[in-house]
């Protein structure tokens, strides 16, 4: 087991009605008032998380901090409802729960980031700030990402990533042949909830190994996927199936990381595997920083369907196709 303890200007609850109030639309609640009334927090893991620096949706993890009604407040088994990039300055953590009273709770955690001056910033009208407790896309995607050297696939034959340039063409599953709109990378640690994902030779149909980002998702297909999702086809973010025979983490000094966006979101072979395009929406504008979202004004008149095909499975669902034989690449 292992415990953090935040900030006292890193993190706020949200509790009695403040909780899932739908204040700025779906999936919102709203902190409470004023957020200096809760101090101390520590964030303690389970004792068989492998990882407790990972803080993946529907892991659980016990909460207690000072200043809840009667003093102090506790949540134990407390669920990740929400999981931003450590690496981005206002990323959040969303834990939810019942406190000793039995109340529904959000605590929301905010690492390197002044969520409090946040919070009277946007204090408005004598209303507290609201916030999402999800992620803006299905799928808990923040990261689509190939790396370095991996082979994709092209009228010309594979070709390693890093080759490829803006107008190069690309296979696709599911449209066809599609030009490269956008190509951008960055080099980030390769450890943590940054470290990449490797599938070995022969799983999923891979013909070689490849390498992604965790957040990355497969396009699979198979009995277990129809018989618990009431679909043949579904994304699945590749981080959701760590630990099955050939599917591992591993950490490196430093990785760098590739995207491609295409006019429309889409599965591209990568040694056999059927990896998902970058998807331009919310959460890709917001963690891709200015460049991306200049671009992507100027790309807005090329760009066409950016939602998923096909549904995406959160992590939590993915983790129930582990060891599912059924399960297989589309075709």
């Amino acid at each position: 087991m292992f415990t953090f303890n935040a900030e006292d200007n890193e993190f706020a609850a949200s509790t009695g009605s403040n909780v899932n109030n739908g204040y700025n639309g779906s999936n919102t609640s709203q902190l409470d008032y004023p957020p200096t009334s809760s101090r101390d927090l520590s964030i303690t893991s389970g004792s068989n998380d492998d990882d407790a620096r990972l803080f993946e949706v529907g892991e659980t993890y016990t909460v207690q901090w000072t200043g809840g009604p009667s003093g102090g407040a506790y949540i134990e088994n407390a669920v990740v409802i929400r999981s931003d990039s450590f690496s981005e300055s206002s990323g959040a953590i969303i834990f939810e729960g019942t406190d000793e009273n039995g109340d529904l709770t959000q605590v929301v955690w905010s690492p390197g980031f002044d969520l409090e001056q946040w919070y009277w910033d946007n204090f408005d009208g004598g209303n507290s700030p609201g916030f999402y407790t999800t992620d803006q896309i299905d799928g808990d995607h923040r990261y689509v990402c190939f790396t370095e050297g991996t082979p994709i696939s092209t009228p010309v034959g594979a070709v390693p990533i890093e080759n490829l340039a803006v107008g190069d063409l690309v296979h696709t599953v599911d449209h066809g042949l599609q030009p490269i709109l956008w190509k951008t990378d960055r080099r980030a640690p390769g450890v943590g909830k940054s470290a990449p994902i490797k599938i070995d030779a022969g799983t999923f149909g891979a013909t070689a190994q490849v390498k992604l980002s965790p957040d990355h998702r497969l396009l699979i297909r198979g009995g277990a996927v129809e018989l618990l999702f009431g679909s043949q086809v579904a994304y699945v973010p590749i981080k959701a199936l760590v630990g099955q025979c050939g599917i591992s983490r591993i950490e490196v000094p430093l990785v760098r990381y590739i995207h491609l966006l295409l006019p429309t979101h889409a599965a591209l072979l990568a040694n056999g595997l059927h990896c998902e395009s970058l998807l331009a929406g919310d959460v890709a504008l917001g963690n891709l920083g200015s460049g991306f979202q200049k671009a992507y004004k100027k790309l807005q008149p090329k760009l066409g369907e950016q939602r998923a095909a096909y549904p995406c499975l959160k992590v939590y669902e993915g983790r129930l196709l582990g060891g599912a034989t059924s399960v297989r690449m589309h075709a």
